[in-house]
């Protein structure tokens, strides 16, 4: 069997829209490079822009440079005695999340990194095109904010639709 370990139980909270929340669990040797890739598939749906972890004043990025260490380090080594921390991740403009470990207690780690326990409903909002389905993605730019199905999406991006994508980047709703 597998011998115990420290589990975090850790809070993440969107520091602007706070309705926005989830809570993983993680053992003490996974790293914030694991915690990171999770956040991207779950949370952010984007793999390869810049993210970053803030610890005490000391940041951890997804792109390592002479002011930013990279993420190949456990939680446990990095966050040692502080239980509130940062996390952005950079699209059009930074999302930053306020990380908060609960709890650490002892127990068996399981065959995951990092394991999702509890997280916020997605509000139900309509598609501002089609007035019918769900919401999933939203385009911003300078003077507005549009907020699409997948579908009206996929015909703005095929160009077949009122929506003009020329100067906005269309994203998932997080969360």
């Amino acid at each position: 069997g597998k011998e115990e370990c420290e589990l975090y139980t850790i809070l993440l909270r969107d520091e602007i829209k706070t309705e926005y929340w989830m809570v993983i669990e993680v053992y003490e040797t996974t790293k914030l490079s694991a915690i990171d890739t999770y956040l991207r598939k779950i949370w952010f749906k984007e793999s390869e822009l810049t993210s970053e972890f803030e610890i005490d004043g000391k940041k951890y990025s997804s792109k390592p440079s002479p002011d930013c260490l990279g993420m190949d380090i456990s939680i446990k080594e990095a966050a040692k005695d502080i239980t509130k921390l940062r996390y952005t991740h950079y699209f059009t403009s930074p999302t930053n999340l306020t990380v908060e470990i609960k709890r650490i207690e002892r127990g068996i780690p399981y065959k995951r990194c990092v394991r999702l326990q509890a997280r916020n409903k997605l509000p139900y909002n309509k598609c501002n095109v089609c007035r019918r389905a769900m919401a999933t993605n939203i385009i911003e730019d300078k003077d507005s904010t549009t907020i699409l199905c997948d579908r009206c999406l996929d015909k703005a991006k095929r160009g077949v639709s009122s929506v003009n994508l020329a100067h906005s980047l269309a994203r998932p709703i997080i969360n």
